[in-house]
């Protein structure tokens, strides 16, 4: 095995990309989506959701106001109540929704909180839901049923 990847070491670097390269910039979802919500697009449809009796239409300003509310929320309830990271450094918030606008708005409010989130599955029966949770550890679980 040693030798195999002090060969590889040798190989030449071929790239199918012609023309000049450049650095990638990782931007996260949530700066993006406030960048939109800040801009020209801001009163534009930025979620159209149709259920079983109702549509709701949210512009990007709207969403950017509620969930930076619900972000400030998490984060104060997590500092607030001194709650801990996981075992791996984190602060999880799980979400056990169906998929719907709100679902939509509460994911980007935990990401612009700073925190990670667990999808949980309405199917999944309670006892794995609970092993799941005691698991991860959650600071929160946001949950619409």
């Amino acid at each position: 095995m040693d030798c195999l990847l002090q060969e590889m070491g040798t190989l030449p670097q071929l790239s199918i990309i012609k023309g000049p390269t450049r650095a990638l910039q990782a931007n996260v979802l949530h700066k993006l989506f406030e960048n939109v919500a800040n801009g020209e697009s801001a009163q534009k449809p930025a979620v159209i959701f149709a259920g079983n009796e109702s549509s709701r239409h949210h512009t990007y300003e709207e969403i950017d106001k509620i969930t930076n509310k619900i972000a400030r929320t998490i984060q104060e309830t997590v500092q607030k109540n001194n709650l801990p990271r996981n075992q791996d450094g984190d602060y999880i918030v799980a979400v056990n929704m169906h998929p719907s606008d709100s679902l939509v708005i509460v994911l980007l409010s935990i990401w612009k909180s700073g925190c990670a989130y667990l999808p949980l599955d309405h199917a999944f029966p309670g006892p794995r839901i609970e092993h799941i949770i005691r698991e991860s550890r959650p600071v929160m679980v946001i949950y619409d049923e």
